[in-house]
């Protein structure tokens, strides 16, 4: 993940560019916006990158513009390279995100009903539906507008989703009276991928054995980006009241998606 590194030159009426960003197209558009060039008067190279993650978004790469104003003011190339400091002081926070989640628990103690009511500036796509199978299930976004710049790292809406949904299915199966690996299982499709990590990352971590005294023990599936993963965690608590990560056993499935 090197810090961003760009590189412009204007001449005769022309400005190229050279850089990695993750998307070239909206990358010259604003260039091109930015010098107040016509488009066609605009070219970028796009260059290998050592990670984008989301960070190198343009419309999160506020070195994009400061290399063009620069460019047009020298008629010699000019390379603009930030510190580690100066990206790090840059950067923007994650889009806010908070969830409330509400369920029923059938006679059978299968999940009957489920709902999932989320603010968050933009919808997320893709990323709010639950992998789980409910007879009921309602997910509303409400959108709401913040003041405060953020910017994407990392398949943002699927991690925090996940998070919030993973941490509720723990809460249901207590409520059930039932094992979290097996909670999980009986409401994913037979034989999905889904279900092939977790019960592999169960497997792995031989969650049918009972942890050692004092050790504590979760397990959480998640799909993201045509992905799928399981991990199995085992904690303990210091003296001092802090949590200790003793394992983690996790299982990827990062093939096409189907």
């Amino acid at each position: 993940m090197e810090p961003p590194s760009i590189t412009a030159h204007f001449a005769d009426g022309r400005l190229d560019v050279w850089g990695g960003t993750q998307d070239p197209i909206e990358t010259r558009a604003i260039i091109a916006g930015v010098s107040g060039l016509a488009l066609e008067n605009v070219t970028f190279h796009p260059m290998i990158m050592g990670g984008g993650f989301g960070r190198r978004f343009p419309q999160s790469c506020q070195f994009i513009a400061q290399v063009v104003k620069i460019a047009l003011q020298t008629p010699y190339p000019v390379k603009l390279i930030w510190s580690r400091e100066e990206d790090f002081a840059q950067g923007a926070y994650r889009p806010q995100q908070s969830a409330r989640m509400s369920a029923m628990l059938g006679a059978d103690k299968k999940i009957a009903t489920w709902t999932t009511d989320y603010a968050q500036g933009s919808e997320a796509a893709g990323a709010a539906p639950i992998p789980y199978t409910v007879p009921t299930t309602t997910i509303t976004h409400h959108p709401f507008i913040s003041h405060q710049p953020d910017s994407f790292w990392r398949a943002v809406d699927h991690t925090q989703h996940g998070f919030y949904t993973e941490s509720f299915v723990d809460e249901l199966a207590h409520a059930a009276g039932a094992d979290p690996h097996a909670f999980r299982r009986i409401h994913l499709t037979e034989g999905s991928r889904h279900q092939r990590v977790l019960d592999e990352a169960a497997l792995r971590s031989n969650w049918t054995s009972p942890p050692a005294p004092g050790v504590g023990r979760g397990i959480a599936v998640i799909a993201a980006m045509g992905s799928f993963a399981a991990h199995v965690v085992e904690v303990s608590v210091k003296a001092d009241g802090t949590p200790r990560v003793l394992r983690v056993v996790a299982v990827v499935d990062c093939g096409n998606p189907e």
